[in-house]
């Protein structure tokens, strides 16, 4: 968020900050809202993922109805057309690990990943 906020300091434009807790009535309703609203453009970590085919598929129907760019974070959308910018959460664990054995850790250590519908983490 702080990099979005960052290109737009200088704009005309500001953030609406739209929290949804993965629910995807929540979702609609606040595409709804933001439809109303006539933004000039979306960045979306969709819950779809964690909802009924039939909430994805009506959350794209609703996105396709905006007019306006759309950019998907984190999170693909399936059957979408928008691009998005993604994270690698295995490489990332992946260097981490990489990095604390360059540090030289020795003892036995754990790393999980605790995950719950709208938090994930990894951590050591």
């Amino acid at each position: 968020m702080q990099g979005i906020n960052k290109a737009l300091i200088d704009t005309p434009y500001t953030i609406l900050l739209c929290c949804t807790e993965n629910k995807a009535e929540y979702e609609m309703r606040a595409l709804d809202n933001l439809l109303q609203q006539k933004v000039s453009g979306i960045f979306l970590t969709s819950s779809s993922d964690f909802c009924e085919n039939e909430s994805a598929r009506r959350i794209r129907k609703t996105l396709n109805s905006f007019q306006v760019p759309i950019v998907l974070i984190d999170r693909a959308l399936k059957n979408s057309m928008w691009g998005g910018v993604y994270s690698d959460n295995s490489a990332g664990a992946y260097m981490a690990t990489e990095a604390l054995i360059k540090k030289g850790l020795k003892k036995n250590r754990r790393l999980y990943q605790r995950y719950k519908p709208f938090d994930r983490r990894a951590a050591l």
